[in-house]
């Protein structure tokens, strides 16, 4: 399976054959294109997510073996967060089984065009939704993976916060709490989501948080353990790209350390010369970025 041009998918066979190929009138993503058995009858499914157009949202589209589309799903909802746009666009799909129930799950990911809410969103087999889980911002990065090394398989997603200004964040679900909204909580219509964790990171003043300025979670991995510790990374991407790696304990509600790589500190010497920054980047600078924001089952605790 392979995208021939921006609005065209075809599926081969092993030898290379080409089995069918189908044509949209919108755009569409290799990470929106996914191939799996969802239905356990033995045969592979073909999930396609389109990107919006100026008047219709982006849909995930379901096809069988023949090619002749089973059903199609449309992304998003109207007044999300106040939002005046109901177009969607896909941004990646992903086949699992969540809950270990033997049958499978379709988790989709759709921002809205041209405003911030994401969407996370499973789906059963026959397309119908289960769920959905409502994201104040974008979400570049999502995965399915066991983070807590319990044997079920948890959605971590990372990327900005537009109503915690504009900062970086990292949340994690599972199939229980994909529903709701995203902290801060305050849309009057959709209900507090129960993220397992939900982490605000700081900003760094002049880089990111007033004027607009996005700082965002572009990575999150289980890193191992150190000195008998299990330890989380998180890789938050500030404006002009400058990159801040933050080692997390195992409850994920502390700091315990703070690298910057040598890139980012090399730019920021650029930065100050530009006056973007006007302060030096000291070990309390450095330090005083340890203050992150923690909620746990939809509770702020720190």
């Amino acid at each position: 399976m392979r995208l021939q041009d921006e609005n065209t998918v075809v599926v081969e066979a092993k030898d290379g054959r080409v089995l069918w190929n189908q044509k949209f009138t919108q755009k569409i993503r290799e990470s929106s294109i996914a191939m799996g058995d969802i239905n356990g009858d033995g045969m592979n499914e073909v999930l396609i997510g389109t990107i919006c157009g100026f008047k219709e949202t982006g849909c995930i589209y379901c096809f069988p073996s023949s090619g002749r589309e089973l059903w199609r799903f449309a992304l998003g909802a109207e007044d999300v967060f106040g939002c005046p746009s109901n177009l969607y666009q896909a941004i990646q799909i992903a086949i699992r089984d969540l809950n270990l129930d033997g049958e499978i799950d379709i988790v989709v990911h759709g921002t809205n065009y041209p405003w911030f809410p994401s969407q996370i969103a499973i789906l059963d087999e026959r397309g119908q939704l289960i769920s959905s889980y409502w994201h104040c911002g974008i979400v570049p990065m999502l995965s399915c993976v066991d983070i807590n090394n319990d044997a079920i398989p948890e959605i971590v997603f990372g990327g900005t916060n537009n109503r915690l200004r504009f900062s970086a964040v990292v949340g994690i679900l599972d199939y229980k709490t994909i529903h709701g909204q995203s902290p801060p909580y305050n849309d009057p219509v959709l209900p507090r989501a129960q993220e397992k964790t939900y982490i605000k990171f700081p900003f760094i003043k002049g880089l990111g948080g007033e004027n607009r300025k996005f700082s965002g979670v572009r990575e999150f991995s289980y890193m191992g353990k150190e000195y008998g510790r299990e330890v989380y990374i998180a890789v938050v991407e500030d404006y002009r790209e400058f990159r801040r790696e933050f080692w997390l304990d195992a409850n994920l509600t502390n700091v315990l350390r703070i690298v910057v790589p040598p890139d980012s500190r090399y730019l920021w010497q650029e930065l100050k010369k530009k006056g973007i920054v006007d302060y030096d980047l000291t070990p309390e600078v450095i330090e005083s970025w340890k203050e992150i924001e923690v909620w746990k089952n939809g509770v702020q605790v720190k």
